[in-house]
């Protein structure tokens, strides 16, 4: 199987799993669901998109490599400032 397939199926059965457990798990008010679901919406929705246009050509793996050090720094960041 092709390592662009592999990603694509885990996302597909990582989305799946994570919006039952918010819906099917009865530990999270309406908000927190509907939070969770926008967030891991876009969250994957990104991660797919990163995965296209990895796979896509040479210098888009650049500016894949690029977003993800971008993500990683606001990561740091958002992290020291929940603290």
């Amino acid at each position: 199987m092709e390592v662009k397939k592999i990603h694509y199926l885990f996302v597909g059965i990582s989305y799946i799993y994570t919006l039952l457990h918010l819906f099917l798990s009865g530990k999270y008010e309406q908000e927190d669901i509907v939070s969770g679901f926008v967030f891991f919406t876009c969250a994957y929705i990104l991660y797919v998109v990163f995965v296209y246009l990895y796979f896509k050509s040479e210098p888009l793996k650049k500016i894949v490599v690029w977003g993800l050090f971008i993500l990683f720094i606001c990561s740091v960041v958002l992290f020291f400032i929940a603290i």
